[in-house]
């Protein structure tokens, strides 16, 4: 029936002669312009909306306000009363528009479907595949639902806090003290930007909240995905971070690790990461980041999953149009709707560019960060590593780092300091 074009006009002109029939039908629309296959349905659909938004009537004398050429083209006042007089039953206007909505979304398959046929016929590639589910995956596959109302949602999110634990935090344990106290934990569906110059120990820094907030707690499910480097380099920061390891020693392990001492803490932790939860992957495109979250969080549905994602610039865009900022954009826009989705933290590392360098405060800011001002908006928290000793090499090292919280949809900002030891990969509470 929905492959009938004859049909899903008849089934336009019955949604829109229901809201022509009883206004407040507008507070259930969920449909826009562009669900609608036939023009003429598609202007009628704009008019009543435009006129609902401007806080007016739309009946047939308020209709004749309209540019006479503009209402002969849409059919006029007689095309508006056959919408009203076909209508079988004002009942079934939910009926009726999960049918447009589902008749949108098979056609739009079917596209996707079709232009995924034409190019791998050319050339058939894991990125063309991995696109092709991403499209698929962001269909509005989900049905109508009547709206939930305001008082059902405030009795949901009471029951939200009284749910929430006496001991311990509302999110994933970020690893350290002063940064749980700022934001309670790394929240589900946050996206947390952390941006730094190169060598300021972006990397190192994420592994470390994902590391230390597992070992605190159990329930911690970290999933670290390395665009740049590959998983034996993560894995190696790992054993210098846990084994408190000069990292260049792990070049050569046999050559560097002589005393007892390193030999039995490389061990130990060797054993302890074998033992975790802890993931690396090599991704480098959205859809490859999102299929492996989504295979992690179906095997381990009751943990807290947390995914570090080294670093923006480094991802690929799956379709790139030329333009670095549009393309950046748009990745940093999906895994924001990825966290959303999966319901997790998503930490993402940033690469800041040098603007802040020819400045006398060498502290970063939200304009410094690089290819893409997408973040600004997208972030619910956006930090920024920054080290003295990165710009004043000269001086005495005082081995500290600041964590500057420039952005807190949910809570304060301000700077945090941690002692640096980046030998071994580390940071720790002050």
């Amino acid at each position: 029936m929905l492959a009938d074009p004859a049909v899903v006009y008849e089934l336009e002109g019955n949604f829109l002669g229901c809201l022509l029939m009883d206004r407040s039908l507008i507070d259930e629309v969920v449909l826009t312009e562009n669900h609608f296959t036939a023009l003429r349905n598609r202007e009628w659909f704009k008019i009543i909306t435009e006129f609902h938004n401007d806080g007016k009537n739309l009946d047939l004398m308020t209709i004749r306000t309209l540019e006479s050429e503009k209402l002969r083209s849409i059919g006029g006042t007689e095309y508006m009363v056959d919408l009203i007089n076909s209508v079988p039953s004002i009942h079934s206007f939910i009926t009726y528009q999960q049918s447009i909505l589902d008749y949108h979304n098979i056609s739009k398959g079917k596209d996707i479907a079709t232009d995924f046929l034409y190019n791998i016929s050319q050339f058939a590639s894991k990125e063309k595949l991995q696109s092709f589910m991403e499209n698929v995956a962001r269909l509005e596959v989900s049905t109508v639902n009547n709206k939930e109302s305001f008082k059902s949602r405030v009795s949901k999110r009471v029951s939200e806090h009284m749910d929430s634990p006496s001991e311990g935090y509302t999110g994933v344990n970020t690893g350290f003290e002063s940064l749980n106290k700022l934001t309670d934990g790394w929240k589900r569906k946050d996206l947390i930007v952390i941006g730094a110059r190169p060598s300021m120990g972006k990397t190192a820094f994420g592994l470390a909240t994902l590391w230390q907030g597992a070992k605190k707690e159990e329930s911690v499910m970290p999933t670290f995905i390395s665009a740049e480097m590959s998983d034996g380099g993560i894995i190696d920061r790992l054993i210098a971070q846990d084994g408190h390891l000069n990292l260049a020693k792990l070049r050569n392990v046999n050559k560097h690790l002589t005393k007892n001492d390193e030999l039995a803490s490389y061990w130990g932790t060797v054993g302890e990461l074998e033992k975790s939860h802890f993931e690396v992957y090599e991704e480098s495109t959205v859809p490859a980041i999102r299929a492996r979250m989504r295979h992690r969080i179906k095997e381990y549905p009751d943990k807290k999953h947390i995914c570090c994602i080294d670093f923006l610039t480094q991802l690929r865009p799956v379709n790139p149009t030329g333009n670095s900022n549009y393309d950046y954009g748009n990745i940093v826009l999906d895994i924001k709707q990825m966290a959303k989705d999966l319901n997790i933290p998503i930490i993402l590392l940033a690469q800041l560019n040098r603007q802040n360098e020819s400045r006398q405060d060498k502290r970063p800011s939200m304009s410094d960060i690089r290819d893409t001002g997408t973040v600004e908006q997208a972030a619910d928290i956006i930090g920024f590593l920054h080290r003295e000793d990165y710009y004043n090499r000269d001086k005495q090292p005082t081995n500290i780092t600041e964590l500057i919280i420039a952005k807190n949809r949910q809570g304060r900002t301000g700077i945090l300091k941690f002692r640096t030891n980046l030998e071994t990969q580390n940071f720790y509470d002050l």
